[in-house]
């Protein structure tokens, strides 16, 4: 998983509105944009309304495949912490 182009190695990490996230769902890379934060869980129609799936919006026709060794490493330290929300994943 990487949020904001970065590896997440944790078992949870902060998230914001605006945040995107990436993910492998079988051998297609899934990319989200965050939009915005519940205050408690909902029902599906209320949270499909909270994010973006970049992935259907790239004009790819499609998640793109995964060859080789998949994603690229880790470039380094990024952005500082953000302090909206933790999510678990």
């Amino acid at each position: 998983m990487r949020l904001d182009g970065r590896v997440i190695d944790r078992a949870s990490a902060l998230v914001r509105a605006g945040s995107v996230l990436s993910y492998l769902r079988d051998d297609e890379v899934i990319v989200v944009r965050v939009e915005g934060l519940a205050a408690q869980r909902g029902p599906y129609d209320e949270a499909r309304q909270l994010y973006t799936d970049l992935t259907r919006n790239a004009g790819l026709g499609g998640a793109p495949k995964l060859t080789g060794a998949g994603a690229p490493p880790s470039t380094g330290a990024g952005s500082p912490p953000l302090t909206t929300a933790t999510a678990t994943f």
